[in-house]
């Protein structure tokens, strides 16, 4: 149940995040989540089963924050050409 909600968090999340020039922008808001993750999976190692569940779900809202953003990315990377004919969405 707590992986659900940190999913529909996270979507919450990048709907206001996205954009925002707070965070600096699409790369450094992956760049700032990339290490965000490293920092939980560190905790999770070192302070262990007191942690786990919770590590784990806030790595699971991390990292589909992450990806969720980086999809915009990638898409974008395509000329408006190739959107429009749907290529950039594969």
């Amino acid at each position: 149940m707590y992986m659900m909600l940190a999913e529909l968090m996270a979507g919450i999340v990048v709907y206001f995040v996205i954009d925002s020039k707070k965070a600096g922008g699409r790369s450094k808001l992956v760049l700032i989540l990339s290490v965000m993750i490293f920092l939980a999976s560190l905790a999770i190692i070192i302070i262990e089963d007191s942690f786990l569940v919770y590590g784990l779900t806030i790595i699971s809202f991390l990292l589909k924050v992450m990806f969720t953003a980086e999809m915009v990315i990638m898409n974008e990377n395509y000329t408006t050409q190739y959107r429009s004919m749907g290529v950039g969405m594969t």
